[in-house]
């Protein structure tokens, strides 16, 4: 590709030479682009045909997580998101969130579990709170946004490199093809190809507009890759002198120009140039073209990120007026732009708490646009996934006032009863943040408050309980299995245990209850941590209170059966426990001589204790 490639354009050349040449030098770029992007993709661990692009989001963790209610909280969230994941691959129609390569997602989570050496403890680090708002996860294909400026700025060598001139260019590229065979690295292509992106965008090159559209195209996904202070500055230097000049009604290249040219200054820091680069941001925010406020959008994030005290108070307003204006509900907008101006919504209101309040309505707006999103039914799975990460942004982060957190927290618990397994978990996620992060967790850690408070509290928690456990008793199995292993924890971390072993058996007994064999396992999990504590005695003498109901059933095959559960439930003896799955799957049907062996343990147990 490099022996292909024209350096200097002749003023001579006719009109037809120079397309034919611009079309070889496109061509060139573009193989030598995609072939150094190439060197980004990592193996997936076990699936040595699967690679992807690691992603280093922009997103830090809040300070909840490494708190003790935070902490209990990831691993029901865990588990909640391996189950959306596995629920999503059941509906082709929300492919575009989940693709059909199944085993994508979960070589990319566990690809960042390896490579982050996340435990039980720092398992938010990888994908359940750490993702970018706008992110889709689980997407192949190479996109803006997927390393931060941190990232970036960390791995760039503070060193000072001397621009080649013309010759140098051609020096440098005949000793790229002499070392053809020994590969040469690839800061040395990178080396070449600034140096000659920098002479073909000199003002005298006069290079085609097509040609110069390749460039910028390089540029802005070969900046992901650079490690020099000098490419940053030919970016800012370069960049900016072809963004003033050019026409303004070429909105394409003015839209891939501006991203790259945010990305720069924020890798640098440069105050100077941000101010400069200030009035394109505005022009692009009030452009009637999509495309160039998205490309203002993705920037401002690598602006905000860096948070440059020079003209950020400025550029904050700015995107505050600008979300004001369209952050709206609207089906016909496309999915990526909603989410765009949704996460930096969300970032400016966790960020920037003071400039929110000087903007009158911004956070009614906020509000209103995520609550529109979560209520509609038409809502697409992906823009309601996009609303409700980024509330449980603002919730981990505390940034909500207490009646906008009120407000979050009862439309969340309303959002289990849709008839959508997807939304209906996602939903789910977002009401267990706001349960530990709200007036519920301050519970659990012991905050002094007067016992009315917490008995309001309490009762609060069991409100929501009650509507979990509603929820799965007639919803699908895809629904029900994930709220019913989450509810232990949820036991364990909110309520006291002996009261809720009546909710349980209550629930069990229910003739509106579907899914017995879930609340089953719940109950056996209810069991054995009181009986571990050492309350097996109370458990005895609680079954007796209760078998009576148990055995007064109708069909004689289902007071059998549930008999059966509530003894094994209450069994100390591990290798019968464990024919608890076996009868549980066999609903209305118990053997007769394992059910008479379930009941000759029980009563042995009576006698032992």
């Amino acid at each position: 590709m490099l022996g292909m490639i024209t350096y200097r354009f002749d003023p001579e050349m006719s009109k037809e030479e120079i397309n034919e040449l611009s079309v070889v030098n496109r061509l060139a770029v573009r193989g030598m682009t995609a072939l150094l992007m190439q060197t980004m993709l990592h193996p997936v661990p076990g699936s040595p045909k699967t690679s992807i692009y690691q992603h280093f989001p922009r997103t830090q963790q809040v300070p909840f997580l490494t708190t003790t209610m935070g902490q209990r909280m990831i691993l029901p969230h865990k588990l909640v998101f391996d189950k959306l994941l596995n629920a999503s691959r059941l509906t082709p129609s929300y492919h575009p969130f989940f693709p059909d390569l199944n085993s994508f997602i979960d070589s990319e989570f566990s690809y960042q579990l390896i490579d982050t050496g996340a435990t039980a403890q720092n398992i938010d680090k990888v994908g359940v709170f750490i993702h970018d708002l706008n992110r889709i996860p689980g997407s192949s294909s190479y996109c803006h946004g997927y390393y931060s400026a941190t990232a970036l700025r960390e791995r760039i060598i503070t060193n000072d490199v001397t621009d080649l001139d013309n010759e140098g260019i051609i020096e440098r590229s005949q000793q790229l093809l002499d070392d053809s065979s020994d590969n040469p690295d690839i800061l040395s292509c990178l080396h070449f190809l600034v140096d000659l992106f920098a002479e073909w965008t000199l003002p005298e090159s006069n290079i085609p507009i097509t040609l110069l559209n390749q460039i910028i195209n390089s540029v802005s996904q070969l900046s992901d890759m650079f490690q020099k202070t000098h490419h940053c500055q030919w970016m800012v230097d370069g960049l900016l002198r072809i963004l003033i000049n050019h026409p303004l009604e070429d909105s394409i290249v003015h839209s891939k120009l501006l991203f790259t040219l945010c990305k720069a200054v924020s890798l640098l820091q440069a105050d100077k140039a941000g101010e400069k680069l200030m009035p394109f941001i505005e022009d692009a925010l009030n452009s009637d073209f999509l495309v160039l406020q998205q490309s203002a959008l993705n920037g401002s994030f690598y602006l905000l990120e860096s948070q440059l005290g020079c003209f950020e108070g400025n550029l904050v307003a700015v995107l505050a007026d600008f979300v004001i204006n369209r952050l709206e509900y609207d089906t016909t907008m496309p999915v990526n732009y909603l989410a765009s101006v949704w996460a930096i919504a969300v970032t400016i209101r966790e960020k920037f708490p003071e400039e929110c309040e000087n903007c009158e309505g911004f956070t009614i707006m906020l509000m209103q646009f995520g609550m529109k999103c979560l209520s509609e039914p038409s809502t697409p799975f992906m823009l309601y996934q996009f609303v409700v990460r980024g509330f449980q942004r603002l919730v981990l982060s505390f940034s909500l006032p207490s009646s906008e957190f009120e407000i979050l927290n009862h439309l969340s618990t309303n959002q289990l009863e849709r008839d959508d397994p997807q939304k209906c978990l996602s939903a789910f996620g977002l009401l267990m943040t706001c349960m530990y992060c709200g007036r519920e967790g301050s519970r659990v850690i012991n905050l002094e408050r007067d016992q009315d408070t917490t008995d309001q509290m309490l009762a609060g928690a069991m409100d929501k309980m009650r509507k979990i456990l509603d929820c799965v008793g007639h919803c699908c199995d895809t629904q029900a299995k994930p709220l019913a292993a989450v509810i232990c924890y949820l036991v364990t971390d909110f309520f006291p245990k002996e009261q809720m072993i009546n909710t349980f058996v209550s629930e069990f007994l229910s003739p509106r209850q579907q899914n017995r064999h879930l609340i089953s396992l719940v109950l056996y999990d209810l069991f054995q941590g009181m009986i571990s504590s050492g309350n097996f005695s109370q458990i005895c003498e609680w079954v007796l209170l209760v078998l009576r109901n148990f055995v007064q059933l109708k069909p004689l095959g289902f007071s059998t059966w549930s008999t059966s559960v509530l003894l094994l439930c209450s069994s100390k003896n591990r290798n019968l426990s464990r024919f608890l799955p076996y009868i549980v799957s066999r609903v209305n049907h118990v053997e007769s001589d394992l059910f008479v062996l379930i009941c000759k343990d029980f009563v042995d147990n009576l006698s032992k204790r």
